[in-house]
């Protein structure tokens, strides 16, 4: 079984920012953990976003992350909503 680190928001945020006190906590939780986020913060970071080229890049940040859903359809169908 893998184990992960559930990753918050707010440190996410800070990550995406370029702020080097989360920046460098991200990078050292990533070389003995594997690092994910709940669905719940996906959906927030993508409210965040006020133009296409944003939530792109916000895509492209979150494949380092694993999403854990709630709930598989509830979960995609609310993303797909939130879009």
């Amino acid at each position: 079984m893998t184990q992960f680190v559930i990753i918050d928001t707010d440190i996410i945020i800070d990550a995406a920012r370029g702020i080097n006190q989360a920046v460098h906590y991200l990078q050292n939780l990533k070389r003995s953990t594997e690092l994910a986020i709940s669905v719940i913060t996906k959906m927030e970071l993508i409210v965040g976003c006020r133009q296409k080229t944003d939530l792109f890049a916000l895509e492209r940040f979150l494949r380092h992350f694993r999403v854990l859903m709630v709930n598989e359809l509830i979960s995609g169908r609310a993303l797909e909503l939130l879009r």
